[in-house]
């Protein structure tokens, strides 16, 4: 039972509208208790997702607020769970006064993403859903903002779902024949699946190219800007961040300490890092601004090297330049086109010059069609890149684990060896998404092979209905031993018994088809957990299977009857003999 919480949905910050959100077991009664309709209904009987008018309520039963309700009753809700909302003012004050008044009631203070946390535990999303939630608040850039959205839209779980699935069933084909013997099933050669297991591969790896990208769009771009003194780079981070965020002077060395400013570039997020001019100096506050300008030189992802245009290079620009060079992308900044330029591009050895001028704020769309290229910002943010480092990190285990399955499988391991690193390449997935491996692979083994625990009531009811009849007709049975009869009716209560707790085990090879004995048809969940590792226990297989019993009960039937007809001193009997009905092939196993 899931206790009914309350928060402030909208952050407690003055503004138009706030939001007062509940979820849980019992909320709509709850929340009734602070909160009156305008038609003096009970708030239970709203309908779902439609707004009404209503008078909010504080601790003391005075009116706080004129506000708007709705509800969404469990399942169709965010969280799964009953929810009701009130949209009121976005005073800190009322917003304040209604939490508590709800706190008083019996509601419980939600902890930090505890709507999202319930929504996943109810199976409204998975895990890459409900962290793209977070990623969606948090998103500076329309790029950002579009591939969070694609991915609570759920665009990289149905990237991920095929390839889990296809590993899947790998496993449950292996764990099928391994399992059920006796059952139709088709030999379970590892072979086959090479190819899909390459394909996996090739897929995940596209999925984790994208992580460069999926990095600077949400976090962007750690970006130093690097030259000599009065080479304007200050001038170009009062351009790029659109006020004065630093100060510019004409006297060289104003700069002397590492200012930070985030900017927006067109579609880059730039965490800018404005430097010290690198030269020699005697002042050592300055000596230690030129000390910081290198090593964010050597840190950064990204180097702005400024250079004077309407001057030739100097033995100042060249240390810069060559501190610029050593960062893994860099763009030349050839700065102040608003002089007479004397610099040849020619000479700076960058992929990338583009001329600016700072001062008139021109050029700059020249530097965000560089970056474009730069950081190939030409696919679309629809959700399928990658932006999370705990999601990539599992999807990159799971990669190297198929990698090792196919060298295994080069190798001419047995299934066995092979399906380890299967297993572990979805428990990896299983990581990123949410999925619990262990019971995923049980239930695609009953789902595609349409092996049932239903099965087993199905043959009692046949064996039931035959002996009934047989009981019925007018067939001369002889009788029978006692070790007989205890033997069928041993059979008929281990039939209808639940499924023994024995940890069982195939003892020929799976790649081989069925065993020579049979198994019971409902293993354990001891018994799957071992076949994983490869256990066998050849003691365990005694008991014989549904399928083999019945068959043998049937022939003993027919040749009791018969010894019985043999036996009968008259050739031609008046009542006619009424055979024992044959047993149905279940024939959805």
């Amino acid at each position: 039972m899931a206790h009914p919480i309350a928060a402030i949905a909208t952050g407690f910050v003055r503004s138009g509208i706030g939001i007062l959100r509940m979820s849980g077991d019992g909320c709509i009664d709850l929340a009734n208790k602070v909160f009156t309709l305008s038609s003096k209904k009970p708030m239970s009987e709203l309908p779902d997702r439609l707004l009404s008018r209503g008078t909010l309520y504080d601790e003391q039963s005075r009116p706080i607020d004129e506000a708007m309700v709705f509800v969404s009753r469990a399942p169709h809700s965010y969280t799964g769970e009953d929810t009701v909302e009130f949209q009121c003012h976005g005073s800190p004050a009322v917003l304040r006064a209604g939490l508590s008044a709800l706190l008083s009631v019996g509601f419980r203070q939600a902890g930090p993403g505890e709507f999202t946390k319930r929504a996943f535990l109810s199976g409204q999303m998975d895990l890459t859903q409900a962290e793209a939630v977070i990623d969606l608040i948090d998103a500076e850039t329309a790029d950002a903002a579009a591939n969070a959205a694609g991915q609570v839209a759920g665009i990289l779980r149905k990237k991920l779902d095929p390839i889990y699935d296809q590993l899947m069933d790998i496993c449950s084909h292996f764990h099928a024949v391994l399992d059920y013997p006796d059952e139709d099933i088709e030999p379970f050669r590892l072979q086959a699946y090479a190819d899909t297991l390459k394909s996996a591969s090739r897929q995940l790896d596209a999925l984790l190219s994208s992580c460069r990208r999926g990095n600077f769009i949400k976090n962007g771009v750690q970006t130093a800007i690097l030259g000599a003194p009065n080479a304007g780079k200050s001038s170009l981070l009062n351009a790029l961040a659109g006020f004065e965020r630093v100060i510019v002077t004409d006297i060289p060395g104003t700069t002397r300490d590492a200012v930070e400013q985030t900017v927006t570039l067109g579609r880059h997020l730039l965490r800018l890092l404005d430097t010290a001019g690198i030269r020699e100096t005697a002042d050592r506050v300055e000596e230690l601004g030129v000390a910081r300008a290198l090593q964010a030189a050597q840190t950064c992802q990204l180097a702005l090297f400024v250079v004077d245009g309407s001057k030739p290079l100097t033995p100042e620009d060249e240390a810069a330049m060559d501190a610029a060079l050593q960062a893994p992308e860099a763009i030349a900044i050839l700065n102040k086109q608003d002089l007479p330029c004397v610099m040849d591009p020619s000479e700076l050895p960058f992929a990338y010059v583009i001329p600016v001028s700072c001062a008139k704020n021109e050029g700059l769309d020249l530097l965000e069609q560089a970056l474009d290229m730069l950081f190939d910002f030409d696919a679309p943010c629809d959700g399928s890149i990658l932006t999370n480092a705990r999601q990539a990190d599992a999807i990159a285990k799971s990669r190297e684990s198929i990698e090792a399955a196919l060298s295994s499988l080069r190798l001419g391991m047995t299934p066995d060896a092979v399906l380890v690193d299967v297993e572990a390449a979805m428990e990896s997935l299983g990581e990123a998404t949410g999925r619990v491996v262990r019971e995923d692979i049980t239930n695609r083994i009953f789902e595609r092979f349409g092996i049932a625990t239903a099965d087993i009531g199905s043959a009692r009811t046949e064996i039931v209905k035959a002996k009934e009849e047989q009981k019925n007709a007018d067939i001369p049975v002889p009788d029978r031993s006692t070790t007989e009869k205890d033997k069928e009716e041993a059979f008929l209560d281990a039939l209808l018994a639940p499924a023994p707790n024995k940890e069982e085990a195939q003892t020929q090879n799976p790649t081989q088809g069925p065993a020579a004995k049979s198994r019971p048809s409902e293993p354990t969940s001891n018994q799957r957990e071992k076949t994983v590792r490869g256990i066998s226990d050849p003691t365990e297989r005694s008991r014989p299977s549904v399928r083999q019993e019945m068959k043998e009960i049937r022939e003993e039937q027919r040749q009791r009857t018969s010894s019985a007809q043999k036996t009968k001193d008259e050739p031609n009997r008046t009542s006619e003999h009424r055979p024992v009905p044959k047993m149905k092939k279940d024939k959805e196993r």
